[in-house]
């Protein structure tokens, strides 16, 4: 996510903020539908990144045998 780890992206998206010139607040905790919906966020966005890990990890390395030429 942009260089970040997604529990650094979700920390730093979830918290009330008030734009300015028109005075409305974004307040996540008023659209969560369940009070653990932020630790199902956090459980959901550390899924995808151990995954993602282990798919990049079995992948074969730039310059191995499959890439050279016949």
């Amino acid at each position: 996510m942009n260089g970040r780890t997604p529990l650094d992206w979700l920390t730093n998206r979830y918290h009330v903020v008030q734009d300015r010139p028109c005075g409305i607040v974004n307040d996540p905790n008023a659209w969560l539908d369940r009070p653990d919906a932020f630790l199902a966020a956090i459980e959901c966005g550390l899924h995808v990144s151990v995954e993602t890990t282990r798919i990049v990890e079995g992948l074969p390395r730039l310059g191995t045998a499959l890439n050279q030429p016949a």
